[in-house]
């Protein structure tokens, strides 16, 4: 490899996309640290939450993760009384659903969340922020 070959590999979208992802998360779990959640668990608990119950494939299909990480954070929230999982009327898989406690953690985080997207979009700036939003869902639809 050469020099152009290095400056080639700093302008890989898909490099800098999970690099900024890497960020984003350190971003999210510091903020979130002080109510025992990572940004990936209040995220999927935001999810099942919207969808009232679904199944661990349905999970990780509307989170574009790997079963195997879904379950292993299924496990965390469960253990903190945060979810709920009944076999699935097909035997085969398990309906995962938002507990009462699980309700009261959203509604105590969102505040801190908002919070937190306030100081994101005053320092990117409101125009900014939009267009970024745009770009990732463009960018989201055309690699899937």
């Amino acid at each position: 490899m050469d020099q152009s070959d290095f400056e080639k590999l700093k302008r890989c979208a898909i490099g800098n996309l999970r690099k900024t992802s890497r960020a984003a998360t350190l971003f999210g779990d510091t903020v979130l640290q002080p109510t025992g959640l990572k940004v990936t668990q209040f995220t999927m608990l935001g999810a099942i939450a919207e969808q009232g119950s679904l199944s661990v494939g349905q999970l990780a299909a509307k989170m574009l993760m790997d079963q195997t990480s879904v379950t292993r954070s299924l496990k965390l929230l469960k253990e903190m009384g945060l979810v709920s999982s009944v076999q699935g009327s097909d035997g085969r898989t398990r309906q995962v659903s938002v507990t009462p406690e699980g309700h009261r953690k959203l509604d105590e985080i969102m505040p801190l969340w908002e919070k937190t997207y306030g100081l994101l979009v005053e320092r990117l700036g409101q125009e900014h922020f939009d267009r970024l939003l745009a770009e990732l869902e463009v960018v989201n639809n055309v690699l899937r």
